[in-house]
């Protein structure tokens, strides 16, 4: 249970903006919806053109302390133009083109996961997260689509809510100089994939998670020496008999299977809250992601040695126009992948092996929501 973050999240509904006539206070209503809207006040607006201000205040501290404040500012159950808070939540947790994240702006995109983040995981039930504001959350989520990615087993050591990425052994490939966000630290069950399962009922923002998936995807493999793609596992040390054997490399295992797990859950939400009305025409959603996606990934022919910060891992460019069945999620995923092990020339056992990672993690993950 996550009590402990539940004890501190605020759903403030921001005080109605007024328009003062004749002496008449009158609420300003969303004409469709015939609730009160929250609209920023300028103390907030202006933090959107400066970066460095929109950090400090979305910051919960290391020790959380200002989690109560940050959670004021960005809890409301409607926004009369979710722009600006979006924008300004983009400028205080997204990283410029090459710059790595800062600790104070990984702490801001933690707590940011933890307002929008839904306890329940029901389709039909109301979101913590504002209608509207879901492109840039996903834009947000993406600039750290390592930290996405990472399972809860892997923060279980976390002392604070961010990590430098020097100390990420676990990690194949961290830029050093970058802080990681432990979006699980001090909770029982990571916050991101109720923001990623609330951002998925928009368009742009399930397009925005879509590409940054497989753009990781490609990051990583690209980055695999074929040469140390098999290790040797000793199952006599491990007390199960049997002689050591080859098997795949734990990180590009993980790598793959989490990958296709989180693609999976992806088209799954996209068929759940079609189910439950959220998504009211499927055939209009579906036309819309597609204009957003950028196209199909595909690996470097060669090794890659660089380490790019996690902002341009989600930047990556499409290689290739988009296939004809944008939603098989396990045919755009086996595209990388065969890229990849043709240009390396992985052996075939290895590859199939690879290949039904992908089938079994992608699937099973799809089936279960």
């Amino acid at each position: 249970m996550r009590t402990w973050w539940r004890g501190r999240r605020l759903y403030v509904i921001g005080a109605a903006v007024v328009v003062v006539a004749a002496g008449v206070v009158v609420p300003v209503m969303l004409a469709e919806s015939e609730k009160p809207c929250w609209s920023a006040p300028e103390s907030v607006t202006r933090l959107a053109d400066d970066p460095a201000a929109a950090t400090r205040a979305l910051d919960p501290g290391e020790d959380l302390s200002r989690l109560d404040a940050v959670t004021k500012i960005l809890a409301h159950e409607e926004l009369c133009d979710p722009a600006e808070l979006g924008s300004v939540i983009e400028a205080a947790t997204v990283s410029r083109p090459g710059a790595a994240h800062t600790h104070a702006q990984a702490r801001a995109a933690y707590a940011v996961a933890g307002v929008y983040d839904d306890p329940e995981d029901a389709y039909d039930a109301d979101s913590t997260m504002p209608s509207g504001l879901e492109p840039f959350v996903a834009r947000m989520a993406v600039n750290y689509i390592v930290d996405v990615g990472r399972k809860d087993s892997l923060i279980d050591k976390a002392t604070g809510p961010t990590e430098p990425g020097r100390d990420l052994v676990a990690e194949k490939f961290p830029h050093p100089q970058e802080a990681h966000v432990a979006f699980a630290y001090r909770r029982y069950e990571s916050s991101i994939e109720g923001l990623v399962q609330n951002a998925a009922r928009n368009p742009e923002a399930f397009a925005l998670l879509y590409d940054a998936e497989l753009a990781s995807l490609t990051h990583h493999l690209e980055r695999v020496d074929p040469k140390s793609l098999l290790i040797t596992e000793d199952l006599g040390k491990k007390g199960r008999g049997g002689k050591p054997r080859k098997v795949l490399d734990y990180a590009t295992r993980w790598a793959v299977t989490y990958t296709a797990e989180r693609v999976g859950r992806l088209l799954g939400h996209r068929l759940s809250y079609a189910r439950h009305g959220e998504i009211a025409d499927l055939g209009a959603f579906d036309r819309e992601v597609r204009r957003h996606l950028k196209g199909e990934y595909r690996t470097a022919p060669e090794l890659v040695r660089t380490r790019p910060v996690m902002g341009d891992i989600a930047r990556r460019p499409a290689a290739a126009e988009l296939s004809d069945d944008v939603f098989d999620g396990r045919t755009r995923l086996l595209g990388v992948l065969d890229t990849w092990i043709a240009s390396r020339a992985v052996p075939e056992r290895t590859a199939t092996q690879l290949r039904n990672v992908v089938a079994d993690g992608y699937l099973q993950a799809l089936r279960s929501l």
